[in-house]
């Protein structure tokens, strides 16, 4: 993979999470965990899927194996990511992670072992994994925006 893809997959991937945290932002802090219906997610629910996305993102990109979090794990990650500084905050470290595994990638063929079992190309990780993906939850933070009486665009 050269230098010029990988640059292009770091430029893009940022502009995806740029975005999405811009949208995460903005959510007023009291409105954090509500949810707008019953079985739907909150925007704290939501940033987390996310956040927990991308954090596996990296070792699959290194050719690890990554280990499923256990419930435990879950809860310890949620007790201490339950604001959107914090989430910010553990998003971008993944970030830095993350551009670092995408500068030993050599070929985007190579296969990626994802946490729930599936093997990825490293293709599919960086623009389906980290890239539709969040872009699809920016969405879903719109739309609860949107619910909350928030008109603004936030790009």
């Amino acid at each position: 993979m050269s230098q010029q893809l990988k640059a292009l997959a770091q430029s893009f991937i940022a502009d995806v999470i740029d975005e999405f945290l811009k949208l995460a932002i903005t959510v007023p802090p009291d409105r954090w965990t509500w949810r707008p219906g019953p079985t739907a997610r909150s925007a704290q629910e939501i940033v987390w899927h996310v956040a927990l996305g991308l954090h596996f993102m990296a070792p699959s990109l290194r050719g690890e194996k990554p280990t499923p979090p256990n419930e435990q794990w879950l809860a310890q990650f949620k007790e201490r990511h339950a604001t959107q500084e914090s989430l910010k905050a553990f998003i971008q470290e993944n970030l830095r992670e993350l551009w670092s595994a995408i500068d030993r990638v050599e070929d985007l063929a190579q296969p990626c072992f994802m946490y729930w079992g599936d093997r990825w190309p490293a293709e599919k990780v960086l623009l389906r994994g980290c890239a539709e993906h969040t872009a699809y939850h920016s969405g879903q933070l719109a739309y609860i925006q949107r619910l909350l009486g928030d008109t603004e665009d936030h790009f």
